[in-house]
């Protein structure tokens, strides 16, 4: 996988010459975005490359915005840039799995399987507020041949623009959790731009939780006032209750 998407024998890194050469490649090249609601993402392709976007989902598809690309000379390598707001569920059985550090410091993980003549792959990107990953299914030589071109494209991939990344969620919620806890987990609600971090104790019951806004502060979703915090839509009336107060305008 590593030769694949760098054309070198180190576990999907490029050497500095390489990174120098191919970050000055796609800084020239076409930026390509896709948006919708919460989930955003940005390509750049180099001269030789064409691409084109979807700001809907894919008929039939369970992704909510996508880009494809390929080389203009080879158009039957078709990669595809998607956003899952689901995440994303894949079967282990006969997939290999590698951790692949892009020239910026961008991680992900590379997921590949051969059956017969096809080669698959999903390149799926670490610490992104929701799940973002690339698919490509076909020709394994393919990205053999243009494996120094593609791991620039990859490695300028932008996603999740104007939300906090999963480590600085993870941050600000655990600075503010005062319970002891074991572990904890992070999902992003790519319909309601909210990160919610859930604190573990050993046994994996749950502690507690905490949500983070897009502003990367804490929030809480639910009722009016934190609707207005996290930028989301007002919540509809609660109903009527025996009796209730107000604390900064919220029943």
């Amino acid at each position: 996988m590593a030769f694949l998407l760098a054309g070198t024998a180190h576990r999907g890194s490029l050497s500095a010459e390489e990174s120098i050469d191919d970050a000055e490649t796609v800084l020239h090249g076409e930026t390509f975005t896709a948006e919708n609601g919460c989930a955003n993402l940005a390509l750049t392709l180099p001269e030789g490359w064409e691409g084109e976007t979807a700001d809907t989902p894919e008929d039939g598809g369970t992704d909510a915005c996508h880009i494809e690309f390929w080389p203009a000379d080879a158009p039957e390598l078709r990669l595809t840039l998607r956003a899952y707001p689901d995440g994303i569920g894949l079967c282990g059985t006969g997939v290999t799995f590698e951790e692949v550090t892009f020239a910026s410091g961008q991680t992900a993980t590379a997921c590949a399987e051969q059956i017969d003549d096809v080669f698959w792959l999903c390149l799926i990107y670490h610490d992104t507020p929701g799940a973002y990953a690339v698919e490509f299914s076909g020709d394994r030589t393919l990205l053999e041949q243009y494996g120094q071109p593609l791991a620039a494209i990859l490695d300028s991939a932008v996603l999740g623009e104007g939300f906090p990344r999963q480590s600085e969620a993870e941050q600000v919620a655990s600075d503010a959790f005062a319970e002891d806890y074991k572990e904890m987990r992070a999902q992003f609600d790519m319909n309601a731009g909210v990160w919610t971090v859930t604190f573990l104790a050993a046994d994996a019951a749950e502690v507690g939780s905490l949500c983070v806004g897009a502003d990367g502060k804490l929030c809480l979703v639910g009722n009016e006032a934190d609707a207005r915090l996290c930028g989301l839509p007002r919540a509809e009336p609660a109903g009527d209750y025996p009796a209730a107060f107000m604390l900064n305008e919220t029943v």
